[in-house]
Parts: structure tokens; C-alpha cells; sequence
């Protein structure tokens, strides 16, 4: 199985055939590590662009009330 994602319009979307084992989405995130990417209770994954250094501060400074 090819885990690298290059070429693609992001944030995509998809839900593999077969759902990936817990071994295989960490493959997948390390092939693509400059990409956030999140499985959801039904085995669909998300893949977004990282967030850039400005936002990342922005939501480092969020406090919770």
C-alpha cells in the first residue's frame, strides 16, 4: 500500500476498502508527516495542510474558560 500523499487537492477525504490497522495510519502519518491527518470512529481519514507558524502560536494562546 502507497502511504505517501503528494499531488493531491487538500483537505481530502476518503475511507479506505479495508479500514487501516492502528499500525498502518502510523505509517501513513509518517510518510506524510507535513500533513495533519485524523481517523474518525468510522475509519474515514482527514487530510489537511499543518497549520502554519502564525496560526500554531494563535492556538498555543488559546486559554480554555
Amino acid at each position: 500500500m502507497n502511504f505517501a500523499v503528494t499531488g493531491m487537492p487538500l483537505p481530502m477525504q476518503f475511507r479506505p476498502e479495508t479500514p487501516m490497522s492502528d499500525e498502518e495510519l502510523m505509517r501513513f502519518c509518517a510518510a506524510n508527516d507535513f500533513l495533519r491527518a485524523e481517523r474518525d470512529a468510522n475509519g474515514e481519514i482527514l487530510v489537511m495542510t499543518s497549520a502554519g507558524s502564525k496560526t500554531g502560536r494563535r492556538n498555543t494562546a488559546i486559554k480554555v474558560a
